[in-house]
């Protein structure tokens, strides 16, 4: 598969999930990069922790707003999704399954994943895809 295909499966899948719960998404995603190819393990973590975030932000995050951007620079994939909900203590939720499950699927990607949050401030999650 393609990234376009790939980018195609999230943004349908965001689209479902956020819009059944009035969330507004936007996104901006690269055209036409059929040339960008993923292996199919790192594109099945790459989508899964996509969807972790997604459903996160559907059940807990209390946003308006989700703001997707994926770009691919020089053998790196950037993956950014914010929201403007009521955001949490990330020292606090350490130890939740959600977050050990994203990190751990970061781990095996071979990602770097960051996620940047405060109460009443939102949350934003960063993933940067070595693509070799």
């Amino acid at each position: 598969d393609s990234l376009d295909d790939l980018l195609l499966r999230m943004r349908s899948f965001a689209d479902e999930v956020l819009d059944s719960h009035s969330i507004r998404c936007t996104a901006e995603f690269p055209k036409d990069r059929t040339d960008v190819k993923i292996l199919m393990e790192k594109q099945r973590h790459l989508y899964l922790v996509f969807k972790e975030v997604i459903n996160n932000i559907a059940k807990h995050s209390g946003c308006s707003n989700v703001h997707i951007v994926v770009q691919v620079a020089t053998r790196v994939l950037r993956l950014s999704i914010e929201d403007d909900g009521r955001g949490f203590d990330c020292d606090a939720m350490v130890t939740g399954n959600r977050l050990r499950n994203m990190k751990r699927r970061a781990r095996e990607l071979g990602a770097v994943l960051e996620i940047d949050s405060a109460h009443g401030k939102g949350t934003a999650v960063r993933l940067n895809l070595p693509l070799t």
